[in-house]
């Protein structure tokens, strides 16, 4: 007997399976689990991170993108070498109109066997800045190393920029670590203010962090235009030039945030230089910046007073001053902080107090008031002390890593007859003198053949340095009667208003030239300078000599004084209408 179909299961349709993570049409999908949500939801929220990851890297590894840019300026290329073929051979000279010595560069591009390739890199202190290319602390390490190598061709390279800051030098280094370089010694420093730019606010946390992508600065150097600066000519010097002539206050320094930020920005361009330098193996020498702090004012001086506390103040100045004079330092020194507790931020109470403790036979104390007194310049052209604890911060951290530390600073301030370093080594406020270069080759050869900057061992490990002849007489060089140097430094202090400093100088180089010796603003002797040098010495003097009676208690009016400070400033205006760079 046939058994009927059983209808339920003949005439129902096959049931249909959905892949797996998909629904069929008309029926409810079944829920993901709280795990899978979690994971699309960590997906969906790194994506944009996993993009920009991998860009970062693409960044970081494309020749021509992977450079490491400036987080707070953005300087077009900086190119201070061009290439030339001379008898078959392809050289390096340099041609970039703001490097003081580099008419004389010509190396090879294949650097020789048996070859010591160092540079230097800075501004014109470095430069060695006014003295002729022989009378520079690189040309006498040259010599240096040359006796120390005898089996070695030496190559010490000045490539240091007028005017260069430690953003624009840390674009230079970038360049010569191409070159085969077996060191480089950087010395910079005095130029941090040169320029007049604008720093954002201090940034914290993802901000801050996005400054040191690469993404981020290609972005900004691309797009942004704040801070745009040409890598070949120097932004707005002469604006600046102009505001140290006319004393007045620069916003870089005056204003908190922008001072902050400026010293922030000097610590990370150094801190590139050791980065780059130990990425290609390459020994630097990080050199602190020495100055004049004993013989050269502050240009501007901040006062906050007015009123009666200002004639207060101003009274205790010129006693504690009077004191200097008549040689009663104890009882000055104590004025002088009197008139500091009322106006702890003006520069020059403290470098008189720097003189007064000097004089009172208080050395290490003089020397912290004239520090004091160079870092509250308000239009400061002097490195800041902070710019050195930065390198030595930075030098102590990598001392083992290729890093060495050359304490000009310290060495100047050892080396000084007075409590800090003057015109026993500078010919302005940071140009060293020829016997200062020489500290500064000696000390920089001691480093380089004693502390295994090079690999190669010294045949002599002696500092030996020998005259050049100068021409055109034969006699060795003498920066005294070199007119280039004498007038160079006659310029600078008269630009930074060092009055008394302008006077001596002047003095000094017409005896020098004639045997002459000036006795004051009506000595008949004057003729023998031009105009303007004439004018300068009669106004200068007059001034200086109403401020001292002013402040002996002589007979000097108020009215006095200031007609004596207008012919200053009328003489300001006449020769130096735009400032002189």
């Amino acid at each position: 007997m046939k058994q009927r179909p059983n209808k339920s299961k003949a005439g129902r349709k096959p049931e249909r399976k959905a892949p797996p993570g998909k629904t069929v049409a008309g029926e409810p999908a079944a829920p993901l689990s709280a795990g899978r949500k979690w994971l699309f939801r960590f997906v969906a929220a790194s994506l944009p991170f996993i993009v920009l990851l991998l860009v970062e890297i693409a960044f970081r590894i494309t020749p021509g993108l992977n450079e490491d840019r400036d987080p707070y300026v953005n300087i077009s290329p900086v190119s201070i070498f061009s290439r030339t073929m001379t008898g078959g051979q392809e050289y390096y000279n340099i041609t970039h109109p703001q490097v003081i010595g580099g008419g004389g560069v010509h190396i090879l591009v294949k650097k020789p066997a048996n070859t010591i390739r160092i540079f230097c890199l800075g501004s014109s202190a470095c430069a060695g800045w006014p003295h002729p290319p022989t009378e520079t602390f690189s040309a006498y390490l040259q010599q240096a190393l040359e006796t120390a190598y005898p089996g070695k061709k030496v190559e010490v390279i000045n490539a240091a920029a007028h005017g260069f800051a430690a953003y624009r030098t840390r674009r230079v280094l970038d360049e010569v670590l191409q070159m085969e370089p077996d060191a480089v010694i950087v010395w910079e420093g005095n130029n941090e203010f040169l320029e007049d730019r604008n720093y954002d606010p201090p940034s914290a946390g993802i901000v801050s962090l996005a400054r040191h992508l690469r993404t981020f600065q290609w972005l900004r150097s691309v797009f942004s235009r704040q801070n745009k600066m040409s890598g070949k000519d120097l932004k707005d010097v002469a604006q600046f030039f102009w505001k140290r002539t006319r004393q007045q206050s620069l916003r870089l320094r005056e204003d908190p945030v922008q001072f902050a930020q400026v010293q922030e920005h000097f610590r990370i361009s150094i801190e590139h230089m050791v980065s780059q330098s130990q990425r290609y193996q390459v020994p630097i020498v990080l050199c602190t910046v020495p100055v004049n702090l004993r013989d050269w004012l502050p240009t501007v001086s901040y006062n906050r007073l007015s009123g009666k506390p200002l004639q207060q103040w101003q009274k205790l100045y010129n006693q504690a001053r009077r004191c200097l004079i008549e040689g009663k330092y104890n009882d000055g020194i104590q004025v002088m902080n009197q008139a500091i507790a009322m106006e702890n931020e003006h520069a020059e109470s403290y470098f008189w107090l720097g003189r007064l403790l000097e004089a009172d036979g208080q050395k290490a104390a003089a020397w912290k008031a004239f520090s004091k007194a160079r870092d509250l310049d308000y239009n400061p052209f002097r490195a800041i002390s902070s710019f050195n604890e930065s390198i030595r911060v930075l030098a102590g951290e990598n001392q083992h890593h290729g890093v060495y530390l050359l304490d000009l600073d310290h060495i100047f301030a050892g080396a000084s007859r007075y409590a800090a370093p003057g015109f026993d080594l500078f010919l302005d406020y940071v140009h060293p003198t020829k016997p200062a270069n020489l500290l500064v080759a000696q000390n920089a050869f001691n480093l380089i053949t004693r502390d295994g900057v090079l690999k190669d061992k010294p045949a002599v490990d002696q500092f030996t340095y020998h005259d050049v002849p100068a021409e055109p007489n034969g006699k060795p060089y003498r920066e005294e009667t070199d007119l280039n140097v004498q007038k160079s430094g006659l310029t600078t202090a008269t630009e930074a208003h060092q009055y008394e400093t302008v006077i001596l100088k002047t003095e000094a180089f017409l005896q020098e030239q004639t045997g002459y010796h000036l006795t004051g603003p009506d000595d008949p002797g004057l003729k023998r300078y031009d105009p303007e040098s004439a004018e300068k010495y009669r106004v200068f003097w007059n001034y200086l000599d109403v401020q001292r009676r002013v402040i002996m208690g002589l007979p000097a009016g108020e009215t006095e004084l200031q007609e004596a400070k207008r012919r200053v400033d009328d003489y300001y205006e006449k020769w130096y209408p735009l400032g002189r760079y």
